[in-house]
């Protein structure tokens, strides 16, 4: 049973919504002096505390010129767990879509002190999700401390030793064998490696390889488990994951080759034969064809695509084990790349070309004057 605490100037109700019934209870705080709340907070040990942002919108406990925010909080927890890392915890962000849109940069500003960042629409929504990556990040937390800095990071994969090479990368391996504390490694394994195409693959992912829709891929996934391709690392309950090197072997042994070079629509129909089960091929987000040459997952909009109406991202964090993330010429013409939080950064060599799809047909890749 994991014991957490929602700290908020107004909402309670987020408390309940984050809790789940016998493995992870959220109790409501109130907003007080800041120092008063973080010495209250760290000595009921907790396995997960969650902010609001916004805590100096309605006041009770505090006064007008003690007011902060929830980073300023945050930064000073995350203090306290670098000179004592067997204190640390995960922490959240909570707030209002509007406010989140407006303020958060990750890698930028202090919300670089969060696991993880939610806006109360998705809680509301999505609260078995938002439920599920919480409590992971409680297990992965408790697991750290108990490890007292000796961070492994083949151990922490759970990768077999005789397979070490498939993530024996040293940027990598530098970020998490030399952190101070627990939150340092939860922050290089989600950014670097759940987060990432590379080593790991998501459903997203495996779908678009497989060139299937994302409704019918469980049933591969099932095969892949079955493999021994998941993941079952740090983080792996609450990101489901499955290994590259894993997943590229067993579907060489079904397609005989890279399933990417074959059209969407033939590997839906071998899939099939193969497992004995009905799978619907995947169709281009950008003409709704099914015999495109499907082979990622957009990084706007989730769907397979194929590289040819597709674009590349700017992003300067990517490692080299990771691949470059794209997104989907739908993506670009309907402007949804720039409605996500944070908004995604196309590629200056993409920007001709992205002039072009603005103005382009879709049933003939032509532009229109």
């Amino acid at each position: 049973m994991f014991n957490g605490y929602f700290v908020d100037d107004q909402d309670k109700v987020y408390a309940e919504l984050l809790s789940r019934d016998g493995i992870l209870k959220v109790e409501h705080v109130e907003v007080s002096e800041l120092i008063v709340l973080a010495k209250e907070l760290l000595e009921k040990k907790p396995d997960i505390v969650a902010l609001d942002y916004r805590l100096d919108e309605k006041l009770t406990k505090i006064k007008p010129d003690q007011t902060y925010k929830g980073s300023a909080l945050a930064q000073h927890l995350r203090d306290v767990a670098i000179d004592h890392p067997e204190r640390d915890f995960p922490l959240i962000l909570v707030s209002s879509e509007e406010k989140l849109q407006k303020l958060y940069r990750p890698d930028r500003t202090a919300h670089d002190l969060f696991d993880r960042v939610y806006t109360k629409a998705e809680i509301l929504t999505e609260s078995e999700r938002v439920q599920a990556e919480s409590i992971d990040l409680c297990a992965a937390y408790a697991r750290l401390r108990n490890l007292e800095g000796k961070y492994e990071v083949v151990d922490l994969t759970g990768i077999d030793v005789d397979d070490a090479d498939q993530i024996n990368f040293q940027e990598f391996r530098e970020l998490v064998e030399t952190s101070k504390a627990p939150h340092l490694v939860v922050k290089s394994f989600y950014r670097q490696l759940i987060k990432r195409v590379g080593p790991l693959l998501s459903m997203d992912d495996v779908a678009a390889r497989l060139g299937v829709s994302t409704d019918s891929v469980q049933l591969a996934l099932d095969a892949l488990d079955d493999s021994g391709a998941r993941y079952k690392g740090l983080l792996s309950e609450g990101w489901p994951r499955w290994w590259l090197y894993r997943f590229d072997r067993w579907a060489e042994k079904i397609f005989g080759g890279r399933p990417i070079r074959i059209p969407a629509n033939a590997r839906a129909k071998k899939l099939s034969e193969v497992l004995g089960n009905e799978f619907s091929a995947a169709k281009s987000p950008w003409n709704g064809r099914d015999d495109e040459l499907i082979s990622f997952s957009c990084a706007c909009c989730r769907l397979p695509a194929e590289i040819r109406h597709s674009v590349s991202l700017f992003d300067s964090t990517v490692p080299r084990y990771s691949t470059v993330p794209r997104i989907c010429w739908d993506c670009v013409q309907t402007d949804r790349y720039l409605k996500v939080s944070p908004p995604l950064v196309i590629a200056d060599s993409e920007k001709e070309l992205v002039k072009d799809v603005l103005r382009m047909d879709r049933k003939t890749d032509e532009v229109v004057a």
